[in-house]
C-alpha cells in the first residue's frame, strides 16, 4: 500500500489504464464467445430438425408406396390416342408395351424411345399429360396417297415423300378403296435400285422424286377426276397417261407437262366422237396434242 502511494502519479496512472483497458477487453470477449456459443447450439438444432423432417419424409414416402397409394397416383387414370388413323390403338399401346401397371414417367420415357422399325405408318408418338391424370398419346403417322408399281415391286407412295410396302391382305376398304381409284404410278427400275427386285421390303424407303411424281398425280386427279388408270415414266423420263378405257396419251418430259395435262380434257372431247379410230394422243415434242390414226383416212376421189 506504501509503495503504491508512494509511486509516482504518472506510474500509478498507467497501470490503473492498463488495468482497465484490460478489463475492458475481457468483459467485450465475454458476450462475443457466448453469441458464437448460442449460434453452433443453434446450428446444431436446425441440423436435427432437418433430419427429422426427412426421416418423416422417408416413412411417409414408404407407407405411402407400401399402402399402394402413391403408384396408384403415378398411374395413368386414363390413356387416350389420338391421330391413329392407319394404324390401331392396340398397336400404338403394344409398341410402347403400355399395360394398367406403367406409370407415367414411365410411358414418357417409352413415347421419347420408341422403336419405329418395321411400321408401315406409324412415325412417331408424343405424349401430353391433362387433369385428372390422363394420358394422351398422340401419334403421327405418315399416309398413303398412290399406288408404285416398279418391276416386281409394289408400294405406296407417302405424303412424306416415303415408299411403304403393299400388303393386299391388310390395305382393304376405307382409305385404301378410294386410293384405288386413283392411278397407279409405274416407275421404271433405274428410279428404285436393287429396291425394284425385291417382292417384299420391310423399312419405308425415302424416294428423291416424290414431290414432283406426287404433283404429276394430283394435277391428273384435279384434271380428269376417277378416268386416269396409270401413269407410265420411262426410262428417258416421258410420261405417258393411260385412261380407264384404255386410252393412250403420250405427256412426254416434265417440260410444261403442267400445262398440258390442263389442256387435256379439252383435247379428249375434240376427239370423242372417233376415239375408237385412234391409236393414242401425242404431245411429246409441244404443248398441241396430235391425234394419231389407226388407219389414216384415204382422200376420196
Amino acid at each position: 500500500m506504501f509503495d503504491y502511494v508512494g509511486q509516482a502519479p504518472a506510474e500509478a496512472r498507467a497501470r490503473w489504464e492498463g488495468q482497465a483497458q484490460f478489463e475492458a477487453e475481457h468483459d467485450a470477449e465475454a458476450p462475443r464467445s457466448r453469441r458464437r456459443a448460442k449460434s453452433r447450439g443453434q446450428g446444431v438444432l436446425a441440423h436435427l430438425l432437418r433430419l427429422a423432417c426427412a426421416a418423416l419424409l422417408i416413412t411417409a414416402g414408404w407407407l405411402a408406396w407400401d399402402s399402394g397409394w402413391l403408384p396408384a397416383q403415378l398411374r395413368p387414370a386414363v390413356v387416350t390416342v389420338r391421330g391413329a388413323d392407319m394404324s390401331s390403338a392396340q398397336e400404338v399401346l403394344g409398341l410402347l408395351d403400355c399395360t394398367a401397371q406403367t406409370s407415367l414417367p414411365q410411358l414418357w420415357l417409352r413415347c421419347r424411345s420408341a422403336d419405329l422399325e418395321g411400321r408401315r405408318w406409324l412415325s412417331g408418338v408424343s405424349m401430353q399429360l391433362r387433369p385428372g391424370r390422363e394420358a394422351v398419346l398422340q401419334v403421327s403417322e405418315r399416309r398413303p396417297l398412290v399406288r408404285v408399281q416398279s418391276g416386281r415391286l409394289a408400294a405406296w407412295l407417302c405424303d412424306d415423300g416415303r415408299l411403304v410396302p403393299l400388303d393386299e391382305k391388310l390395305d382393304q376398304g376405307g382409305r385404301f378403296e378410294l386410293l384405288k381409284q386413283l392411278p397407279v404410278l409405274t416407275l421404271p427400275e433405274s428410279y428404285l435400285g436393287d429396291l425394284a427386285e425385291m417382292e417384299n421390303f420391310r423399312e419405308p424407303v425415302e424416294l428423291a422424286q416424290a414431290p414432283a411424281l406426287l404433283s404429276v398425280v394430283a394435277c391428273c386427279a384435279e384434271q380428269l377426276p376417277l378416268q386416269v388408270k396409270s401413269l407410265e415414266l420411262a426410262e428417258e423420263g416421258r410420261m405417258t397417261l393411260r385412261l380407264k378405257d384404255g386410252f393412250e396419251v403420250r405427256l412426254g418430259n416434265a417440260s410444261g407437262l403442267a400445262m398440258k395435262l390442263a389442256a387435256l380434257p379439252k383435247a379428249l372431247r375434240l376427239c370423242e366422237g372417233h376415239r375408237e379410230k385412234l391409236l393414242f394422243l401425242d404431245a411429246s415434242d409441244s404443248g398441241i396434242f396430235y391425234q394419231k390414226w389407226k388407219d389414216v383416212p384415204l382422200a376420196q376421189n
